[in-house]
């Protein structure tokens, strides 16, 4: 009966290191992950041992694994997947800057819908960045949650510096500045609130945080990245941003974020 289990058991993996007792993780361990034309090295601290001894194996599994699995890819993998991302984020946001922003803004800023922006006004601001920096900050007086804690700092961070530097440069005035909300009035490096509304940053610090989140639990992906879309799209119901801004702002967090851990990974360990 014990042969039959250790046969259906694969891969066992910790994905809060320490938490897992160390019988099961002695020691580190260099495993070989496959891509198209060559083997890759690739130390994973903290990881318990994989049966087969091949870090391919742990990117072969189910398809509820598939933020980890796409993080610590192969590079030719990660960065073709990346690229594609790239390209659906601009091809959204060309696409929702001529045919959707000033529609959307125009349709909640009717007055019949005051209703609804009054009730997305109270839930807006959950994607307001200091609040998860704090907790950030708290968690790594925790040694348990240390190495997390400065990994989701690390994510918001790299995206909040890239976002501000956007925002600068682009000078994109929100839409609730003017009656027609035209999403065509631009003031380059501009400092002023006014003009900083693409990208939009609590879609950054949300998409941030579900990156880290669905690397962390796999099994949250589908949950956690359904509920930070829905947080960042009340930006535009509220008139803070329009839609390409939150697309923009979405895309930069994940996409930052997922450069920033694939880094840690790769020098720290998971």
């Amino acid at each position: 009966m014990i042969a039959a289990m250790k046969k259906r058991v694969s891969v066992i993996v910790s994905p809060l290191n320490g938490l897992v007792p160390q019988f099961l993780c002695p020691s580190p361990t260099v495993f070989q992950y496959k891509s198209e034309k060559r083997s890759h090295p690739a130390k994973l601290q903290g990881l318990c041992p994989l049966s087969y001894g091949h870090f391919d194996t742990f990117l072969e599994l189910k398809h509820d694994h598939q933020m980890r699995q796409w993080i610590l890819s192969s590079p030719s993998k990660f960065w073709r997947i990346w690229l594609s991302l790239l390209g659906l984020a601009l091809l959204l946001i060309v696409v929702c800057y001529f045919f959707v922003d000033q529609r959307f803004a125009l349709f909640f800023g009717a007055p019949e819908q005051v209703k609804v922006w009054l009730f997305h006004r109270h839930i807006t601001e959950i994607g307001n960045a200091e609040p998860y920096i704090v907790l950030a900050l708290l968690g790594l007086l925790w040694k348990k949650v240390r190495k997390y804690s400065a990994y989701w700092l690390a994510c918001l961070l790299f995206s909040g510096l890239a976002l501000h530097i956007l925002k600068f440069l682009v000078g994109r005035e929100r839409p609730h500045m003017t009656p027609e909300h035209n999403p065509s009035i631009f003031e380059f490096f501009s400092i002023h609130h006014h003009y900083q509304s693409f990208p939009s940053g609590h879609s950054q610090t949300l998409f941030s945080t579900a990156t880290f989140i669905a690397f962390l639990f796999p099994k949250t992906f589908p949950w956690v990245f359904a509920l930070a879309l829905y947080l960042a799209s009340t930006r535009a119901i509220v008139l803070a941003h329009f839609t390409s801004d939150v697309w923009a702002g979405a895309f930069l967090g994940l996409l930052v974020s997922a450069i920033t851990l694939r880094r840690l990974v790769q020098r720290y360990g998971p």
